[in-house]
């Protein structure tokens, strides 16, 4: 799955929406081609209210095959609007930009396990990017476990969501985060695939082995040998809760 970055919304001049779906889908179908595994792309579709629908269709039409839209800057009203549309049907990925502004605050606000969780998933979204306990945001591990456990617990007849912690995802987390949200995730890495220190190829690649590393129950400093992406990454970053992992500073 590739998605937007949240700053990049709508159709601007320097990153027209229809150019870029194109361009994109169409790396996807020669990835496609070259893994044999599907690939998705989420372009943001985000913009004043009044475009977002026709923002949405144009991207369809230039052969999105899913959409993301900025939940908590155009609300849960215009997602809604989205997600309820009998003519769009594929998945919508939520984006929490701005969710911070209106639940950190200690006395006013909302929890992140229900803006984050419940009230994201009510909206119809498909896949939520949430906070990352182990990453550079900071947030309460117990409330960052609930955001993820309110995306896909059973609630009456609302469909589970998928969780996608952000914010800071590498690869020496993967064992960690899996561990505690469960295989049903998505892990929404961003410079840690485009800031490895061998390139963007190396850095997807070394995420795949990292997850690799913990659906065979293999330790990921042990996984890593012959695999040099996978330790080219942990020497950069290392691992969660080690002395000198990336975020050790944050503890």
């Amino acid at each position: 799955i590739v998605k937007d970055d949240e700053l990049v919304v709508g159709d601007s001049d320097f990153c027209p929406l229809e150019a870029r779906v194109k361009e994109i889908m169409a790396a996807a179908k020669r990835a496609e081609e070259e893994t044999g595994e599907k690939k998705m792309y989420t372009p943001n579709i985000t913009d004043d209210v009044s475009r977002l629908k026709d923002n949405a269709y144009r991207a369809l039409d230039a052969g999105a095959n899913a959409l993301m839209i900025n939940t908590y800057t155009v609300g849960f009203s215009a997602f809604r609007m989205i997600s309820d549309d009998p003519n769009i049907n594929v998945p919508i990925l939520s984006h929490p930009d701005y969710a911070a502004a209106q639940s950190y605050a200690p006395d006013t606000g909302v929890a992140i396990y229900l803006l984050w969780g419940k009230l994201v998933r009510m909206a119809g979204a498909d896949l939520a990017v949430t906070t990352n306990y182990h990453g550079k945001i900071p947030v309460m591990k117990d409330r960052y476990i609930q955001s993820c456990i309110n995306l896909t617990m059973p609630f009456g007849n609302i469909k589970p969501c998928f969780p996608a912690p952000g914010g800071g995802v590498y690869q020496g987390i993967v064992p960690e985060t899996i561990e505690e949200i469960g295989k049903d995730v998505i892990l929404a890495a961003g410079g840690a695939v485009h800031g490895h220190p061998m390139g963007a190829v190396a850095g997807g690649k070394s995420m795949r082995q990292a997850i690799d590393a913990v659906m065979e129950g293999v330790d990921l400093r042990e996984y890593s040998k012959g695999k040099p992406e996978l330790e080219a990454a942990i020497k950069a970053w290392g691992i969660s809760n080690e002395k000198e992992d990336l975020f050790a500073m944050k503890r």
